[in-house]
């Protein structure tokens, strides 16, 4: 496994998960919210709620959730 690669293992619901294509992922908003408890830098978690807003693929009342759990981080 490359260096620049890091598992993280969790449990995820089923609500949480999607696929592309054969793989499963997390959920956008799931994706974001395990970047926020890995203390991703907030810059890079604001330009991601921000596009996923623009994407429509969270709501904005998601994204304030999104941003209160990075301004308590």
């Amino acid at each position: 496994m490359p260096k620049a690669v890091v598992l993280h293992h969790a449990n995820i619901v089923k609500g949480e998960r999607v696929a592309i294509g054969a793989i499963p992922v997390t959920n956008v908003y799931r994706t974001i919210v395990d970047c926020i408890d890995a203390h991703v830098s907030l810059e890079f978690v604001a330009d991601a709620i921000r596009q996923a807003v623009a994407r429509h693929v969270i709501t904005k009342e998601d994204a304030k959730a999104l941003r209160a759990r990075a301004r308590a981080a």
